[in-house]
C-alpha cells in the first residue's frame, strides 16, 4: 500500500534536544522553535490522508521494513545567484528527514527504525513551500501480508 501526500508548510530541520529540569521534573524542548510547528503539520497531514483513504495508524506494522520518498521545497532567498540551481546551503537535509521521520512515527509506520530506504532531496520551490512524502512497504505485497499474520 502506497501512502503519498503533500504537506504545505515551510520546512525545518530538526534541531539538538535540550534537557531542562523544572521542580524535579525533566524536560526536552527543540533548540529550533519552527520544529514543532513543521512536525505538528506533517502529522496532521498523514492523519488526515490515512482517514481519506480508510487506513488506520500505523499503516505499516512492527517488523515491516519501509521505503520513504522526500522532496523538500524550499523558498529560494532573493540573494541567491539565479546560477545556484539547488539550494546546497542549510537546512541540512538529514535533519530535515529526521523531523520528518519523527513526525510519521507511529502514523504511517511503528516505528522510524522500520525504514530501511530513504530517498530525499531538497530543491528550490516553484510555489509555495511544500514537502512531498510516499511511503511503501520495502517488500513485495504478498510478503507483508504473510508477515502481518506473524506474532513477533
Amino acid at each position: 500500500m502506497r501512502v503519498q501526500f503533500l504537506v504545505y508548510t515551510t520546512p525545518a530541520p530538526q534541531g539538538s534536544m535540550k534537557a531542562h529540569v523544572v521542580r524535579g521534573k525533566a524536560y526536552l524542548s527543540c533548540d529550533n522553535r519552527k520544529t514543532l510547528p513543521f512536525r505538528h503539520a506533517v502529522t496532521q497531514v498523514a492523519r488526515r490522508t490515512l482517514a481519506d483513504m480508510n487506513l488506520n495508524e500505523p499503516v505499516v506494522g512492527k517488523h515491516i521494513p519501509v521505503r520513504l520518498s522526500l522532496e523538500f521545497h524550499i523558498a529560494r532567498p532573493q540573494s541567491i545567484p539565479k546560477k545556484r540551481l539547488t539550494p546546497s546551503v542549510k537546512p541540512d537535509i538529514d535533519k530535515l528527514c529526521r523531523a520528518t521521520l519523527d513526525s510519521l512515527s507511529g502514523v504511517l509506520f511503528a516505528d522510524d527504525g522500520q525504514v530501511t530506504e530513504i530517498r530525499a532531496r531538497k530543491v528550490y520551490a516553484t510555489g509555495p513551500e511544500h514537502v512531498s512524502i510516499a511511503m511503501e512497504p520495502a517488500l513485495p505485497a504478498d510478503v507483508v501480508a504473510d508477515v502481518m499474520k506473524l506474532e513477533f
